[in-house]
């Protein structure tokens, strides 16, 4: 679990377009993060670590 900091930071440790869009998406969304939006950040997650 993270906080919003801890995330933002996460996601500027990786170098790619998707993670770009996460990072916008999420801090200046008017959305709500849902289920559907965590389970989709943990996929992004998962994919840029699998490149690195």
């Amino acid at each position: 679990m993270s906080d919003y900091t801890g995330i933002i930071a996460l996601g500027k440790e990786f170098s790619s377009k998707k993670a770009k869009r996460f990072i916008k998406w999420f801090t200046y969304s008017d959305e709500s993060i849902d289920e559907k939006s965590k389970t989709k950040a943990y996929a992004l997650f998962e994919s840029a670590r699998k490149l690195s």
